[in-house]
């Protein structure tokens, strides 16, 4: 058996599934493609990625409302993150005034000082955002779903071979 891992988007992700090219994919639902079966494996949920000296970083979660005038930076819209909060919130299909391609570039502005994010925890755990606060949303909560995505005319055999291989 070959294993190939790959970091990608979950659009580039389920390409790779539709394409044949990879047997299945673990990501988040993006397009719930038709040709695709999505088996969620874990939820993930949003929250404000602020620096550490933010007035509201101290809070055990957050309002939307206790966010509103805060300026946010966005993830670019070819982001599942992006397209995910702007379903939720209007205001995220406006041009904002900061949008970066990367949590990287992501996390490197919010640590300036430049404004505050919204990210699920998953991603805001990444060592690009160790210098920096995640508090959870709520009052609405939104949450991402993680899922093993594979073909549906595809058996999932392969996936099983896999997860009995390594556990």
């Amino acid at each position: 058996m070959d294993i190939c891992l790959r970091d990608d988007n979950a659009a580039q992700l389920e390409q790779l599934v539709i394409s044949n090219d990879a047997d299945f994919a673990i990501a988040a639902s993006h397009s719930q493609h038709p040709d695709l079966e999505y088996r969620q494996i874990l939820s993930d949920d949003y929250g404000a990625v602020l620096t550490r000296h933010h007035p509201l970083s101290d809070m055990t979660n957050l309002s939307w409302q206790q966010i509103a005038g805060e300026p946010l930076i966005h993830l670019s819209k070819d982001s599942a993150i992006r397209q995910q909060l702007t379903e939720y919130i209007p205001a995220f299909s406006n041009p904002p005034g900061l949008e970066v391609s990367t949590t990287a570039g992501l996390a490197a502005l919010v640590e300036q000082g430049l404004g505050i994010t919204l990210l699920p925890a998953l991603a805001a755990s990444t060592t690009a955002f160790q210098n920096l606060s995640f508090v959870p949303l709520n009052e609405p909560a939104i949450t991402r779903r993680i899922c093993i995505i594979t073909r549906k005319s595809r058996s999932s055999a392969r996936c099983g071979e896999l997860s009995a291989t390594y556990n």
